[in-house]
C-alpha cells in the first residue's frame, strides 16, 4: 500500500480538527433531538412496528433482571434474544433500561450518525486529506445515500456505520504489516499488529451484536475488497512481501473470531432457531431478492424521479419495491469527485499521489455491481460467497459505493481548494470525463420533463401509475438546474476564481433537497408513538386470550398502530396471535398465515 502523509489527527488536534468534529457532534444533535422535542422522532416504517418496540422490551426485561430471552406478546410467544431483531444484547439497547423509550431511541440515533460521520473523518483525514474537506466527506456519507435511505433499519445503520472504521483499520494494518522489515522478529510483528487485532474484533462483535445479517455481509465485503486490494498490490521491501501478507490474514482471521465469540450469545439462539424458520432454505432466488434493477442506476442521478416521500405535495414513490431500498444518492458533486477520479487513470494505472485512494474506486464499483445482485450474471459470484450468499436484499450493498464516492469527495475537493486543478480532473481533456455526471443528470432531467410516459415505461413502472409522473417535473427542472451549475463550474475558468464556494454552496443545497423529499425516516402518522394501554383495553375488550386485528384493505391502518400493532403491543401489554420479525417459525406461519402484516384472513 502507498504510505499515506503523517496525519496531522494522529498528534494533538488542531485547532481546525476540533471546529470540525464540533460540527460532526452538532449535526446529528439536530438533526435528532430537535425534532424529537417536538414530537417527530425518527420513527416509521420497521424501526416502528419491530425495532423500536422490540429494544424497548429488551430494556424492560433487563431492568427488571433478566436476560431478554422471549416475546409473550406476539405469536405463541417468538424469540427475542434469538430473533435478532431487538439487538437485545447490543451495547447501546442497554440504555433502553435506563432512561425513557424515545430518549434512548435518539441516543441511539445520534450514536449511529456520529460514530459514521467521525469514521469517515477519521479515515479521510488519515489519507492526508485536509480537515475541511475531510469534514464535508464525512457529511456526504453520514446524510445522503444508504445511510439516510435505511434509518428506516436502525439494526443496518448501526453496521454501515462501522464501516468506515473498518477500513481505517485495515489500511492501517496493511500499511504496517506491509511494510516491517524481513528481520522482524515474531514478538516485533504481532506487538505492532495488537491496535488492529483488538479493533477488529471489536468492530467484529458490535456488528453481531446488531442481530442485522445485511450489517454483517457489509463488513465482510468491505474487508474482503480492501485486504484483496492491498495483498495484490507490490510491495517494498519484497523480501517482507509473504509474511507480511500472512500477517494480515492471520491478524483478520483472529479478529473475526473473537468477534465471532462475543456475538455467540446472540447468534447460536438465533441460528438454532433459523432452521425452523422462512429462512432455513437460501437459494439463489432468495439472495437476488431486493436486488436493485440495472436501470434503477439512474436513481444515483435523480434519486427522487420515481416520486419521494409525499413532503410538501411531492407524489409518492410510484415504482416497484420501496423507496428506502433503493436510496444510495451522494448528490452531483460526489458523482462528479468519482468521475474525476477515474479520469485520472492511465495505462499504469492512478498517479503515485492518487494511489491510496485508488481502493475506494474499487470499493465503489464492487458496491454497485453487488447491488444488482441477480440483475447481472455476477450475481452468481456473491452468492458463492460464505455467508454473503445466504443474505438477500443486495440493494443494500449500494452503501460501499456512498462510502467510496464520500472518500473520493474528499480527495476532490481538497486538490479543487488547493488549486490542484490537474490532479483535480479539471484541466485538458479530463475535465470531459468529470463533467459526465452532471451532463447525464441533464439529460436524465429533460428526458422526463419532455417525455415522461416513454421514459418510466421503459423503467418498467406499472401503467396505472404513469399519471404521477406529471407531479414530479418541478423538482426535475431543479435538478437540471444544479446540474447544469456544476457542469459550468467544471468546464470554465469559473471554479479556479471565485467558484469554490459555490460548488459547496450547490453541493448542500442539493443533498438538503434529497433529504427533504426522499428521507422516509421520520414520524409522519397520526398514530401515537406509544399506544395507552388503558384506551387500546377499553376499545379492543381483549379478555386472557389473544387478540387478532384484521384490515386486509389497509383502510383502518392509523387505527392498527394506534391500538399496538406488532410489535407495538409491547407498550400495551395486549397479547397477539400476529407478529412481524424476519424469523419466524416456518410451521407456525404456514398453519395460521399471521406472519405477514394485516395478512389474517
Amino acid at each position: 500500500m502507498a504510505r499515506p502523509p503523517s496525519p496531522s489527527w494522529w498528534r494533538p488536534l488542531s485547532r481546525s480538527d476540533r471546529r470540525a468534529l464540533l460540527v460532526l457532534l452538532a449535526v446529528p444533535l439536530a438533526v435528532f433531538v430537535l425534532p424529537a422535542a417536538l414530537g417527530y422522532p425518527a420513527l416509521a416504517q420497521d424501526n416502528y412496528i419491530q425495532n423500536f418496540p422490540l429494544r424497548y422490551l429488551s430494556g424492560l426485561q433487563l431492568r427488571s433482571g433478566h436476560l431478554p430471552l422471549f416475546n409473550v406478546l406476539t405469536n405463541s410467544g417468538t424469540p427475542l434474544l434469538g430473533g435478532m431483531n431487538s439487538g437485545s444484547l447490543y451495547p447501546l439497547t442497554v440504555i433502553f433500561a435506563l432512561v425513557p423509550a424515545i430518549a434512548a431511541w435518539v441516543i441511539n440515533m445520534v450514536a449511529v450518525y456520529l460514530s459514521a460521520s467521525m469514521g469517515l473523518f477519521a479515515l479521510v483525514r488519515w489519507l492526508g486529506v485536509r480537515t475541511n474537506a475531510a469534514c464535508v466527506a464525512a457529511l456526504v456519507f453520514a446524510y445522503s445515500g444508504a445511510m439516510m435511505g435505511q434509518m428506516v433499519h436502525l439494526a443496518v445503520v448501526q453496521g454501515f456505520a462501522l464501516l468506515p472504521w473498518m477500513i481505517l483499520i485495515q489500511l492501517w494494518l496493511l500499511r504496517e504489516m506491509l511494510s516491517m522489515s524481513a528481520g522482524a522478529t515474531l514478538r516485533e510483528r504481532w506487538r505492532a499488529a495488537a491496535p488492529a487485532t483488538l479493533g477488529l474484533a471489536a468492530l467484529w462483535g458490535l456488528t453481531f451484536l446488531t442481530g442485522e445479517p445485511r450489517a454483517i455481509a457489509e463488513l465482510q465485503l468491505a474487508a474482503l475488497v480492501v485486504v484483496a486490494y492491498g495483498l495484490l498490490l507490490p510491495t517494498d521491501p519484497p523480501a517482507s512481501r509473504w509474511r507480511g501478507r500472512i500477517d494480515v490474514l492471520l491478524v483478520n482471521a483472529v479478529g473475526v473470531v473473537w468477534g465471532a465469540a462475543v456475538g455467540l450469545v446472540q447468534l447460536l439462539p438465533g441460528w438454532a432457531f433459523i432452521g425452523v424458520s422462512q429462512r432455513s432454505v437460501v437459494d439463489y432466488s432468495f439472495f437476488g431478492s431486493g436486488s436493485l434493477n440495472t436501470k434503477w442506476t439512474v436513481l444515483l442521478f435523480l434519486q427522487d424521479a420515481f416520486g419521494g416521500n409525499q413532503v410538501l405535495g411531492y407524489p409518492h414513490y410510484f415504482n416497484n419495491y420501496n423507496l428506502a431500498e433503493v436510496t444510495g444518492y451522494v448528490g452531483i458533486v460526489g458523482l462528479t469527485a468519482l468521475a474525476a477520479f477515474f479520469a485520472r487513470i492511465t495505462r499504469r494505472g492512478w498517479p503515485a499521489e492518487e494511489r491510496r485512494f485508488a481502493v475506494f474506486a474499487v470499493l465503489a464499483i464492487v458496491g454497485l455491481v453487488a447491488a444488482w445482485g441477480s440483475f447481472t450474471p455476477l450475481g452468481h459470484l456473491f452468492h458463492a460467497l460464505p455467508f454473503f450468499g445466504r443474505t438477500r436484499l443486495q440493494s443494500r450493498n449500494i452503501v460501499l459505493f456512498d462510502l467510496g464516492a464520500a472518500v473520493l469527495v474528499g480527495w476532490w475537493l481538497d486538490a479543487v481548494a488547493s488549486r490542484r486543478f490537474h490532479e483535480a480532473a479539471l484541466s485538458g481533456r479530463r475535465r470531459v470525463v468529470t463533467a459526465l455526471p452532471a451532463v447525464a443528470t441533464v439529460v436524465l432531467g429533460l428526458v422526463i420533463i419532455a417525455l415522461p410516459r416513454p421514459f418510466y415505461r421503459f423503467m418498467e413502472v406499472r401503467e396505472w401509475l404513469l399519471p404521477q409522473a406529471q407531479f414530479v417535473r418541478v423538482n426535475m427542472v431543479v435538478h437540471v438546474v444544479i446540474a447544469a451549475l456544476v457542469l459550468t463550474l467544471v468546464l470554465t475558468p469559473w471554479l479556479r476564481t471565485s467558484g469554490r464556494r459555490w460548488l459547496l454552496g450547490v453541493m448542500f443545497v442539493d443533498l438538503a433537497l434529497f433529504n427533504l423529499f426522499c428521507d422516509v425516516s421520520f414520524y409522519h402518522g397520526s398514530w401515537p408513538v406509544r399506544p395507552d394501554a388503558t384506551a387500546v383495553a377499553r376499545t379492543l375488550q381483549a379478555g386472557d386470550g389473544r387478540t387478532a386485528m384484521v384490515d386486509r384493505t389497509f383502510a383502518n391502518y392509523g387505527r392498527y398502530l394506534a391500538l399496538g400493532a406488532t410489535n407495538v403491543n409491547v407498550f400495551t401489554g395486549v397479547a397477539s396471535i400476529q407478529g412481524y420479525g424476519s424469523l419466524v417459525s416456518a410451521r407456525y406461519d404456514d398453519a395460521l398465515a399471521v406472519h405477514p402484516l394485516l395478512g389474517l384472513d
